[in-house]
């Protein structure tokens, strides 16, 4: 009695009041030691479970007797934050239920061990109760145990719950990495492209690592994992951004540059490229072969890496003679016997303004001449359509681009025509070199 605020003195009591059969008596001193325990040490390294031993003992006794006042449970809730540097605030709740009725009064002390300090509610209303509990910052991620501990009333017995916890999971960190600048064909990769950060200390991995030289004319994706060195507070995380790689140069020859091929033929050539700043693969073809000529490459792409060169086989097979119908003038004579030849527009439209023109100068000629004079015109102007129009039907061949030249064809004459081979390389197309053919 001298010693009312000593837990152990308080607690002593208690045990005597149980040994001399007052149950009631020394649950009330139970309870008044516990409450003497944390008002003297508010963050204890554990709970003082001898006493709380000794309290649901007398609690027990009490109930078995029908002593004392209706009995209670509480039951606490668990809780999850993250982890942070910061000092965070987490509600924590619990719910005080009565064997016979409603709880109202009392207040519940909730313990979170190792974990700030413990924190006592407003009183229990309807048997609902909360506390606000402040996380010291940095407090490790783990799981912490939560004690509920219910003072009780003069109505309501107390009691304890110790079977929730509070979890603090590992945080993730941020990886600030803006999407870095275009880089030049043949370009290494390096700090300028692999700079990304974080506000926690750690090893960035890269993928590709430093020094690759990533394939021209393309947008690769660059990748970063972070391995935060507080793997107890902090998870791994991953991060990626693109970067643009300009298109490279290359440039090639034939071998060689020109071969007379008859039809129901192949003929081949070596093709040589040359990389200037080009890395990567280069995939050949022809472009827009004439009717008849078929391209064909082995092997059909090729590796390269800056200031490197590559070679592939050009079998170039001649299937039927190059007819020739380029432009808007046609063949004659025709290339096929059944076809009909045909009159330009332009040729038709050219003759109809030079005779309309011929005919107002004889009309005029007339006039100052005579009739044969202006016949004399007349006859020299058709004379020299005649000869226009002769010349503009001399037959064309067919160019590798679609393009046309003047020159023989036709079934009886050789057709030449020129084969553009190229290369593509991501979304650039580069002319390699041009093969002159023949076809008698």
């Amino acid at each position: 009695d001298a010693q009312p605020s000593d837990a152990n003195a308080i607690g002593a009591v208690a045990s005597l009041l149980e040994s001399g059969g007052y149950p009631q008596l020394a649950f009330f001193r139970a309870n008044d030691a516990v409450a003497a325990y944390f008002q003297a040490d508010p963050t204890p390294v554990e709970a003082p479970y001898n006493l709380l031993t000794m309290y649901q003992r007398l609690f027990s006794l009490m109930l078995s007797d029908g002593l004392g006042p209706a009995p209670t449970s509480v039951a606490g809730s668990s809780e999850t934050v993250t982890f942070s540097l910061a000092a965070q605030t987490v509600t924590l709740s619990a719910m005080v239920s009565g064997a016979s009725g409603q709880v109202d009064g009392g207040t519940v002390t909730f313990i979170v061990t190792g974990v700030g300090n413990p924190v006592t509610s407003q009183p229990v209303v309807n048997g609902a109760v909360s506390a606000a509990l402040t996380i010291p910052g940095g407090t490790a991620a783990g799981s912490y145990s939560i004690q509920a501990v219910y003072t009780g009333t003069a109505a309501f017995s107390p009691s304890a719950d110790a079977t929730q916890s509070l979890t603090i999971s590992r945080a993730t960190p941020t990886i600030t990495w803006n999407t870095p600048t275009s880089i030049p064909a043949g370009t290494a990769l390096g700090p300028s492209q692999l700079n990304a950060t974080t506000s926690v200390p750690g090893t960035f991995v890269y993928n590709p690592p430093a020094g690759t030289v990533p394939p021209s004319g393309t947008t690769q994706t660059l990748n970063v994992t972070f391995t935060p060195t507080d793997s107890t507070d902090y998870n791994s995380t991953t991060s990626s951004v693109s970067l643009t790689v300009q298109a490279g140069t290359f440039s090639g020859s034939a071998s060689p540059t020109s071969a007379t091929i008859k039809v129901g033929h192949s003929q081949t050539f070596v093709i040589t490229i040359n990389s200037g700043t080009l890395q990567g693969a280069v995939s050949f073809s022809c472009a827009n072969p004439p009717t008849g000529i078929s391209c064909k490459f082995s092997p059909g792409q090729a590796n390269l890496a800056p200031n490197a060169s590559a070679t592939t086989q050009l079998t170039v097979t001649v299937s039927a003679k190059p007819t020739s119908r380029a432009g808007l003038l046609s063949v004659w004579p025709p290339a096929d016997e059944h076809s009909h030849p045909r009159i330009a527009p332009q040729f038709a439209m050219s003759l109809l303004v030079l005779a309309t023109l011929m005919a107002v100068i004889g009309v005029r000629r007339t006039a100052s001449f005579g009739a044969s004079a202006a016949k004399s015109y007349l006859t020299l102007a058709l004379l020299l359509l005649l000869v226009v129009s002769l010349n503009s039907c001399t037959s064309a061949t067919f160019l590798g681009n679609g393009t046309s030249s003047t020159g023989s064809g036709g079934n009886g004459s050789p057709a030449s025509v020129s084969l553009v081979v190229q290369g593509t390389s991501g979304g650039t197309v580069t002319t390699i070199t041009t093969i002159s053919i023949t076809v008698p």
